[in-house]
């Protein structure tokens, strides 16, 4: 202690410079001191320093020495006194209003040194200073409002120091005075310039933390207002501030993190300042639908690890950023619950607006896309708005109808539909009126079993059943669509078995309904669909049937339920930090269920690809399944006049297609070739079977079909070889000569040459044709695509063969 005395005074005597190393041996020395009270004499000596370097230092403040190895020294000197030394606040304010920036970097820049403290250095010291300054403010002093303040500031940030921005930026949270003058024209020049310079480190790990403390630095002057002292009403959050918050969520989809940092920071600010708030809502609705479709590596890195049961640090899984996406969302809904908490009385009036925010974003996106895929983008985004209104409905208490009809009209994917009952079901909309808006023929499928899922949840949350339940499902056990029949037979079924209040035996109505349904219920080929539908989560007693819509069921249980991507799936986890993070309790979080996931083809099949329910004709089809080979065992089972023309007949229609060239027009014609039955399908090459062009439209008809391969310039020799055995040769082309389709009688046994898509039929092979047949147009268009071509002279050979001879 006594030699560092020493070596500042001797310094000061002589004119030399004090040695680099004495300010970090000092730095130490005070620190190892101040947490020590053992020693009352280094204490007492550690004051006699004070005393003097406090003396020395304001002696050089008062006369500042540009000169750069003096201006160092009295820079370091005061940076000691500014972190270690907070009592003597005097030379702190004495060094900010006396040393001029300017003329300190003129005098950096015309002396350069390579000596230790670097300018850099030098530099954060003096962001040091000018922040312990701002910490020393009492708060109706803080405010930099000065030209002067705002000019130093930028300077600062100019020197392109990491250190010195993220002080500048302490300096801007710190420095906020009251809210109304906390954002003037100066201000917003240092923010501006902090926001430009942290991009430069954008690709460094330091980004992140640089933009934590620059949206807290935003929202600060609000955060700070105090309920009981500021009139939080007549709050208006700045117009630039709302600027920034929307530029960095449209950024949040490609900087990881981002988003939760913006809404984490935003839900500290109190509830009636973001009531009145113009932008809130709009903010609010982004957050709820936040996050975009996972990248195909993302997918396929998601299928390796789950397949092979990798283990990979969730931090460092790619799933981690896509729950990071979910969390966004949770909070934001779970947000919701604080504004009801706030009892405020605008908080319903937002939520009735933002309720009419998310149905309108519903409807748009239907509107733009009716149809889409499970899991893309379409999919999950009104799966969130669904998810959101959960909340927002069962906070308000209105009346579903828009969803109602969304359920009862539209085509959606499984997981929404479960949530959209959930809803209709906690609802206060009469049951008898969801029952006969079921009557309605344009009503879907799936909208009508949502309706019997319905009223089997209303009859658990009351835990009685209404016997005039069964009187409106018995219709339904006698439609003409399958699957209707059967979920209306199982809902009857699963009603009188569950509850006990109306015994089978006390009723004997029941007991007969009872026992028919279970009669049917046995048939053979229903009892292999009911083994599955027996299986639907909804009709287990799984649920809180009082508390249907909680965050579990809303956020991880349907979505688990109905294989929903993992990064959809919420775990309890992130479900239970998020009320934490609000400061909310957990009466709202329910329970994660254990239940097996609903199988995919009962998904597409059973609620997606239905019908319209009641209407007098419903859709038959066979879906040929794609690893079905046919066999001579399954020949067996077709009909015996098809089998026949098939397999054994030797008349026939042959299809030559060796001059079509695109694989899609390939496809079509072999499936159309399958379906009409025609004996031979020839291309030009069979390598074109394996083409997934070829094969998405064939839909496996290559695996039924009888394919042989003919080169385009074999074509003439193979025609005239048919003719020996007894063909006819009939093309398909628009000639002088040629005859419309309907006066074309067509021989047992033909050949049908189709054309190029854009040549049509060269004139070698005209030349062999017997019959030339045309289609008649009466369009602007001069011809059909080949494949049309192709499946219309089929079906007139069908007509005329196949058909006539069936009748």
């Amino acid at each position: 202690m006594q030699s560092t005395m020493n070596i500042l005074m001797k310094a000061e005597e002589t004119g030399q410079r004090i040695p680099s190393g004495t300010f970090t041996v000092l730095a130490q020395m005070i620190s190892l001191i101040q947490s020590s009270t053992e020693s009352k004499c280094l204490h007492e000596s550690l004051n006699e320093l004070q005393a003097y370097m406090s003396k020395l230092t304001h002696t050089r403040l008062a006369c500042f020495d540009y000169v750069q190895p003096v201006a160092i020294e009295t820079i370091q000197m005061a940076h000691l006194y500014a972190v270690h030394w907070m009592d003597d606040i005097a030379l702190v304010r004495k060094f900010y209003y006396s040393v001029s920036l300017k003329d300190l970097k003129d005098g950096f820049r015309r002396h350069q040194t390579t000596e230790p403290p670097t300018i850099d250095e030098v530099y954060g010291m003096i962001a040091n200073i000018y922040l312990c300054h701002c910490s020393s403010k009492s708060r109706s002093e803080r405010n930099f409002a000065s030209d002067e303040d705002c000019s130093n500031l930028i300077s600062l940030v100019d020197v392109g120091n990491l250190h010195v921005l993220s002080t500048v930026i302490e300096i801007l949270y710190t420095d906020t005075g009251p809210w109304q003058d906390c954002y003037d024209a100066g201000r917003l020049c240092v923010v501006d310039r902090c926001y430009k310079e942290m991009l430069n480190y954008r690709k460094s790990d330091h980004f992140m933390k640089l933009m934590e403390k620059f949206i807290q630095m935003l929202f600060v002057p609000y955060v700070r207002l105090v309920v009981e002292v500021d009139d939080l009403d007549s709050v208006e959050i700045h117009t630039r501030v709302t600027e920034y918050v929307s530029m960095f969520l449209d950024q949040a989809n490609t900087i990881y993190g981002l988003a939760n940092i913006v809404f984490e920071t935003l839900f500290q600010v109190h509830v009636p300042i973001l009531l009145n708030w113009e932008s809130f809502g709009k903010l609010l609705l982004q957050g709820m639908i936040f996050g975009d479709v996972p990248k195909r590596d993302q997918k396929l890195e998601f299928d390796v690890v789950d397949r092979c049961e990798l283990y990979v640090p969730f931090k460092q899984h790619s799933r981690y950023r896509s729950q990071a996406d979910a969390r966004v969302r949770v909070l934001c809904v779970q947000f919701l619950y604080r504004i009801v908490k706030a009892n405020h009385p605008d908080a319903v009036l937002f939520l009735l607006k933002l309720e009419r925010m998310l149905i309108e974003r519903f409807t748009q996106i239907t509107k733009a896309k009716e149809r889409y895929y499970a899991d893309s983008i379409t999919h999950r985004q009104k799966l969130r708005i669904v998810q959101a209104l959960c909340v927002v409905l069962k906070l308000t208490g209105t009346k579903p109808y828009p969803l109602l009809e969304v359920m009862l009209y539209e085509t959606n994917q499984p997981n929404i539909n479960y949530l959209i009952e959930l809803i209709v079901a906690d609802s206060s909309i009469d049951t008898l009126t969801i029952v006969n808006s079921l009557r309605n023929e344009k009503v879907k499928v799936s909208g009508i079993q949502s309706g019997f899922v319905i009223l089997w949840l209303r009859c658990c949350r009351t835990n009685v059943l209404d016997v005039r339940y069964i009187d409106l499902l018995l219709p339904w056990t006698m439609t003409q669509n399958f699957s209707t029949r059967l979920y209306a037979q199982i809902t009857i079924q699963r009603l009188i078995e569950k509850f006990t209040t109306i015994t089978v035996a006390e009723n004997d109505r029941l007991r007969v309904i009872h026992e028919a349904v279970n009669s049917y219920l046995c048939q053979g080929n229903v009892q292999r669909n009911i083994e599955k539908c027996m299986k639907d989560f909804r009709f287990n007693s799984v649920f809180d049937y009082r508390n249907l819509l909680t965050m579990e069921n809303v956020f991880h249980n349907i979505p688990k339920v109905s294989g929903a991507p993992g990064e959809d799936v919420v775990g309890t986890a992130i479900l239970r930090e998020c009320f934490q993070t609000l400061g909310l309790g957990e009466s709202n979080l329910g329970q994660a269920l254990q239940f097996d996931e609903l199988q995919t083809e009962r998904r597409e099949n059973l609620f997606l690809a239905q019908s319209v329910g009641g209407t007098d004709f419903v859709q038959r089809k066979i879906v040929p399944l794609k690893s079905l080979e046919p066999s001579q065992e399954l020949l067996l089972g077709v009909p015996q006049h098809l089998c026949a023309k098939k397999m054994d007949s030797t008349e026939g229609l042959i299809v030559v297609a060796s001059l079509v060239n695109r694989a899609p027009n390939l496809g079509g014609l072999a499936r159309t070739s399958e379906i009409f039955a025609i004996k031979q399908f020839v291309i030009n090459s069979l390598q074109d079977i394996d083409s997934k062009e070829f094969q998405a439209l064939s839909m496996t008809a290559e695996k039924w079909l009888n394919i042989g391969e003919l080169k385009t310039h074999k074509i003439v020799e193979y025609l005239e070889e048919m003719k020996g055995k007894g063909y006819s040769i009939v093309g398909a082309e628009q000639t002088t000569g040629s005859k419309p389709i309907q006066q074309l009688r067509f021989p047992k046994k033909c050949i049908l040459v189709l054309g190029h898509e854009k040549n049509g039929l060269p004139a070698e092979i005209i030349r062999q044709l017997d019959l030339i047949g045309e289609i008649p147009q009466f369009g602007v268009v001069r011809s059909l695509n080949v494949h049309v071509t192709g499946a219309i002279f089929m079906w007139e050979y069908a007509k005329q063969h196949h058909v006539v001879a069936e009748l």
